[in-house]
């Protein structure tokens, strides 16, 4: 029988430079997901890879058996020898409800984010196109979405979120005299840098320097923002001029280094303050060894983060009513699926039985002279059909002596 196996770290279980040594490109989810598909007893598989998590779910006839090798080749892949300490195995139910629990925004960092939901969507979406999203892995998904969209819109739990955005401006307020005095680089412009700057500049900020690989998405945010982008081969010789730097980038190296970036920051008189929002990290840690530099990466937004849980447990709770109503849902789909090819097969008897006694009752009526005649065919042919249909489990009932057995035959066909 399938079996949904989930395997995977987040960031209860594992520190900052743990994940990043499993944060997948898209080439490389793409090799991984080709290659876990590889093996016979294997349907489908979905992985999972953000800033805070890597899961791979994994639809399998051997459950027992992969949670082995799955653990050997993500460690493999990390090259870290103490990886498996840091990892957690879900079966089964278990691991249907640890996916609706994430999709959810209940396994994350902020409780109740948002941004989930659309990662969730975008590895099961990354799979279906790969051709490698098995019948169970599809139902599993859709209804984890379905789970997630329901706790979005029917609690106030994504309202009452702290984003992860939000939670690094509120460290920058905290830590900096004046946040609006200093001057402020952000280098990313994808979602995340669009994010940090919306509510930089709703704490009073202005004219924020945005740099990014590409210069086109720098200006284009830097207009949005009223800020002035900054083309990033230029951050080797600027970066000095900043109070506060905050990162959001998807590359898979560090941007800012010690070695590059490390003389510019030493000539400054004041502290700066780096938050890093990627995962790999985009700064490199050794650059805290330079007097005055201090950095912050996701797992220093805990304490600010957790702030978002005040008066939301009831919306938490409510949560997990729908992640029990969706798995309900799914538990029927799974009877309905099973329970399928029994179906067609009775069906297919009782289709060939009907056949049959039609035949014969067709050639009695084309000789019947009278209705009285015609009448006696029908029944005939009715009492045979119905004593061929249940001759075989009258028989088998006959030989039964469990109790159980002939209670649920007497459910099956709603006897009383």
């Amino acid at each position: 029988m399938k079996e949904i196996i989930a395997i995977g770290l987040n960031h209860i279980t594992a520190p900052i430079e743990v994940r990043e040594a499993v944060a997948f490109s898209d080439t490389q989810k793409r090799e991984v997901i080709s290659n876990l598909l590889d093996v016979e007893h294997r349907d489908g598989a979905v992985i999972l890879n953000t800033c805070n998590r890597c899961e791979v779910y994994l639809c399998t006839e051997e459950p027992d058996g992969e949670k082995e090798r799955l653990k050997n080749f993500l460690e493999g892949f990390s090259d870290l020898s103490d990886l498996e300490d840091h990892l957690y195995v879900h079966e089964g139910k278990d691991s249907v409800f640890h996916l609706f629990r994430v999709a959810s925004g209940l396994d994350s960092m902020v409780k109740g984010e948002p941004q989930i939901l659309g990662q969730v969507k975008e590895a099961y979406e990354f799979s279906c196109e790969e051709d490698c999203c098995d019948t169970l892995l599809h139902a599993v998904f859709k209804r984890a979405i379905r789970a997630g969209k329901r706790a979005r819109d029917e609690t106030s739990i994504s309202e009452k979120a702290v984003s992860i955005g939000s939670a690094a401006c509120e460290l920058a307020d905290e830590m900096l005299e004046d946040i609006n005095s200093g001057d402020v680089l952000i280098v990313g412009a994808g979602d995340m840098g669009r994010m940090v700057l919306k509510n930089l500049v709703e704490r009073g900020v202005t004219d924020p320097d945005i740099t990014n690989r590409t210069f086109e998405r720098s200006s284009s945010l830097a207009e949005e923002f009223k800020g002035r982008a900054v083309p990033l081969e230029e951050l080797q010789s600027t970066i000095g001029e900043y109070d506060l730097v905050i990162t959001s980038t998807g590359s898979s190296e560090p941007v800012i280094t010690k070695d590059i970036h490390g003389e510019g920051l030493k000539s400054r008189d004041d502290d700066i303050l780096f938050i890093d929002l990627a995962v790999p990290r985009d700064i490199e840690p050794g650059l805290e060894e330079i007097d005055g530099v201090h950095i912050y990466d996701l797992d220093g937004l805990d304490s600010i983060v957790e702030q978002n849980l005040a008066g939301g447990r009831s919306e938490l709770d409510r949560i997990e009513e729908m992640i029990e109503e969706e798995y309900e849902n799914l538990n029927d789909w799974l009877g309905h699926r099973e329970a399928a090819p029994v179906i067609e097969k009775l069906n297919e008897k009782a289709e060939d039985l009907r056949e049959k006694e039609l035949e014969k009752a067709m050639n009695k009526l084309s000789t019947a002279e009278d209705r009285d005649e015609k009448e006696e065919v029908l029944e005939d042919f009715s009492r045979a059909l119905i004593k061929k249909m249940l001759h075989d489990p009258i028989v088998n009932l006959k030989q039964m002596d469990d109790e159980d057995r002939l209670e649920l035959v007497s459910d099956i066909f709603d006897l009383g």
